[in-house]
């Protein structure tokens, strides 16, 4: 195959253009690429913020303390013999929660 100079000129066109065309087509897809991942990070921080709340971390803390709260109920719940034989123990009983938190 022989090629006029000017038809190599119009080939050789053709294949910039096609490349042109390759690397606008990759820049396309790694910027949709790139879209999606930010949506999916966008998500994720939002539904976090839906749990923690706002800077002030007011929403967290009533999380936090929350928790805490279960966890000291679910503690307490579990040592009620405990400060029964405590309460025999001393023999005159409790007498505020001062007497209580002291012993332990």
């Amino acid at each position: 195959m022989h090629f006029s100079f000017d038809e190599r000129i119009k080939l050789n066109q053709r294949a910039r253009a096609l490349d042109e065309k390759q690397t606008d087509i990759a820049t396309q897809k790694k910027d949709r690429e790139t879209r999606l991942y930010q949506k999916t990070e966008l998500s994720r921080w939002n539904a976090l913020h839906s749990l923690i709340g706002s800077a002030d971390g007011k929403k967290y803390r009533n999380f936090a303390q929350g928790i805490t709260f279960e966890l000291m109920v679910s503690h307490a719940n579990k040592h009620p013999a405990r400060i029964r034989r405590e309460k025999q123990y001393h023999g005159s009983g409790l007498q505020n929660l001062a007497d209580l938190t002291h012993q332990f």
